[in-house]
């Protein structure tokens, strides 16, 4: 299922929305809770062969580590964005929105692409990237726009052309990024 910017409003979190005759929150598929977070950041180093054995050209393959979102009482603080796009009619339009995606700066290498000279880094190195290296974007416009980073990858061998937002799924996280987009190995 394609989400879209309605799916991702943070104004509204009692909003339901009606999908092929069954019944969806946002909340069910939205939240990131901090133990997702936790697992995720856990497993990160645990490389997938399927993004291992590739060969970039000219770019680096990293995963990107999540920050644990903010708990007051009790009560999980969803990390909100404020995101910029288009209304239908090419309207400037910027809004606040859960941030599905609420990575770090730091990542570990997953694949380098080979090169006449040799790169300070190798694979299995965390690294810090780049601010604009973790940027987030609206696509499309209107009702079907939706949020997502400026630099993900998605594995060519998936189905599928939108990026996770489940950091359970093994494909979340993948970002492509210059070589100049690494800027310290930590």
């Amino acid at each position: 299922m394609k989400q879209t910017m309605r799916d991702f409003i943070a104004e509204d979190d009692s909003f339901v929305k009606e999908e092929a005759g069954q019944t969806i929150t946002i909340e069910e598929f939205k939240r990131i809770s901090n133990e997702d977070i936790a697992a995720y950041n856990q497993n990160i180093t645990n490389l997938d062969e399927d993004f291992t054995s590739l060969k970039p050209t000219m770019h680096v393959l990293v995963r990107v580590y999540l920050k644990e979102l903010e708990e007051k009482n009790g009560i999980l603080i969803p990390d909100y964005e404020i995101l910029y796009g288009n209304t239908r009619n090419d309207m400037p339009l910027g809004i606040k929105v859960e941030d599905p995606y609420p990575f770090k700066y730091k990542a570990i290498v997953v694949a380098t692409p080979q090169l006449s000279y040799e790169l300070s880094f190798n694979v299995g190195d965390i690294v810090s990237l780049s601010k604009t290296s973790i940027d987030k974007v609206i696509l499309g416009k209107g009702d079907d726009a939706y949020p997502t980073v400026r630099n993900a990858f998605i594995h060519p061998d998936r189905n599928t052309t939108s990026v996770s937002v489940d950091p359970k799924d093994k494909d979340y996280g993948y970002l492509k990024v210059n070589i100049a987009d690494i800027e310290f190995i930590l």
